[in-house]
């Protein structure tokens, strides 16, 4: 898996975060993807790339929390589910 930004603490002018992740597809049920973003609306976009596929994911609203965690699941073919999480911090929130 590669994502970009790599980087978790939101720059002042950043509150709306987009992530992309690029990963292979290979076995993995793409289409029951599930996408979870604490306490908002996940708006995800998922493309094929190749043999990979590339997926957007964002809130439908600014952060407002200190953390907040984006995070997606994948069953595969055998019924095992895979997961990736990528944590943002604001500063600016104590």
């Amino acid at each position: 898996i590669t994502e970009l930004p790599t980087a978790t603490l939101l720059a002042d002018d950043v509150l709306q975060p987009e992530l992309t992740l690029t990963f292979g597809a290979e076995n993995l049920e793409v289409s029951r993807m599930q996408c979870f973003i604490q306490g908002d609306t996940c708006v995800s976009n998922v493309m094929p790339d190749k043999d990979d596929v590339v997926v957007t994911i964002k809130g439908s609203k600014r952060l407002t929390r200190r953390r907040t965690l984006y995070t997606i699941t994948i069953p595969d073919a055998e019924g095992d589910w895979h997961w990736y999480s990528h944590l943002w911090i604001n500063p600016n929130v104590h």
